[in-house]
């Protein structure tokens, strides 16, 4: 899993996501690869089914690779995590 967040000077720009590349981007974003971390699905399925987690849209194909992408050139993302994409 990997964090989004608001872009901001200073900031990993591995993958930038402008306002509208999908529903739930309202400002442009970055991905924010230091806060990376596995998780089971059954812990993802319990925080949606208690309304800790709520449920979009996947993203396009085109925009995962670019997620993809930056996490393979951005050096905060841990390299362990590389063999997962």
């Amino acid at each position: 899993m990997v964090n989004v967040t608001r872009y901001r000077d200073n900031c990993d720009t591995s993958c930038i996501i402008k306002s509208g590349e999908h529903s739930f981007i309202i400002h442009d974003s970055i991905i924010n690869y230091g806060d990376a971390r596995l998780s089971e699905l059954s812990m993802i399925e319990k925080a949606v089914r208690n309304d800790m987690a709520i449920l979009k849209e996947p993203v396009s194909a085109e925009l995962l690779a670019r997620i993809q992408n930056g996490a393979r050139i951005s050096h905060a993302f841990k390299s362990s995590f590389l063999d997962l994409l």
